[in-house]
């Protein structure tokens, strides 16, 4: 049996995978941002530790 695939499907389908993506671009960049925030984090209480040791 043979399917046919409208445009509007076509369509519908692209746009869910649109909304898909900015989804996860906007969860990755926000994990992104909280690992480099986390780092600095432990590098300037590292070199507080380090100041006040010295």
């Amino acid at each position: 049996m043979v399917d046919l695939v409208t445009k509007e499907d076509l369509r519908a389908a692209k746009d869910e995978l649109r909304s898909a993506m900015e989804l996860e671009t906007l969860r990755l960049t926000i994990r992104l941002g909280s690992m480099i925030v986390a780092g600095l984090v432990t590098t300037f209480g590292a070199l507080a530790a380090l100041i006040k040791l010295t």
